[in-house]
């Protein structure tokens, strides 16, 4: 053999080297594209339940704010600009008060408090209310006479 068939040899090796080692990085960037479009999807899924979730308890911390604040009509709640209210770390509601002043500003006939009135009763005027019998009192009460 020649001086010039040993390079070609070991060209050649290398060049086998080479795409042994190109193939199997290939095929580990195939299966890392595979874990990264997974990991995608399962980020893309808890984003999507994260936003649910914080909608959830936008709208119960607004329906509770509203509350507080004597309003019962659940309509109500679509005053509030969602934009200027926003839950924070902890998820507490923040921008609450701004909005329920503004919303008190432009409708102040909706908080409107109307005090209960408690009906005067007094029981011990009334005569106590017959319970009806039941069958086996009945029975009881037919062989007693």
């Amino acid at each position: 053999m020649t001086e010039q068939d040993n390079e070609q040899s070991e060209t050649v090796n290398e060049l086998e080297q080479i795409r042994v080692a190109l193939k199997n990085a290939n095929s580990e960037s195939a299966a890392h594209r595979h874990t990264v479009k997974e990991l995608e999807q399962q980020l893309a899924a808890l984003s999507e339940a994260t936003d649910r979730f914080k909608s959830q308890s936008m709208n119960s911390q607004i329906s509770s704010v509203l509350e507080r604040n004597g309003i019962k009509n659940p309509k109500v709640a679509n005053l509030f600009d969602r934009e200027k209210v926003s839950l924070d770390d902890d998820g507490n509601l923040m921008g609450a008060d701004e909005q329920i002043e503004q919303i008190r500003t432009e409708f102040p006939e909706l908080f409107v408090t109307r005090e209960q009135k408690i009906p005067n009763v007094d029981a011990a005027d009334q005569l106590a209310a017959k319970r009806p019998l039941t069958s086996a009192e009945r029975l009881l009460k037919r062989n007693d006479h």
